[in-house]
């Protein structure tokens, strides 16, 4: 199991814009990054084995524009001879 968090903080001002593209004031940019992701091997017969992973991301951010999320899975399946 993982989980990895990053902070930033950018120095350069932004204006907030409205839905109508006015200026409503000015912003620092800032992003909370999170992703966690656990995973599981499973040796299911002599030399082969599954992996069965989830990986969930989160980018968090004060600009809408840049917001993310995604749930991604994914298997493996080897052979070792």
């Amino acid at each position: 199991m993982t989980f990895l968090w990053q902070h930033y903080r950018f120095g350069v001002q932004r204006a907030d814009l409205g839905p109508g593209g006015e200026v409503l004031g000015m912003v620092t940019r800032y992003d909370n990054l999170y992703e966690a992701g656990a995973g599981l091997t499973w040796e299911f017969a002599r030399g082969w084995s599954v992996n069965p992973e989830v990986l969930f991301i989160r980018d968090q951010s004060n600009v809408l524009v840049v917001n993310y999320s995604s749930t991604e899975f994914w298997v493996t399946l080897r052979w070792d001879l």
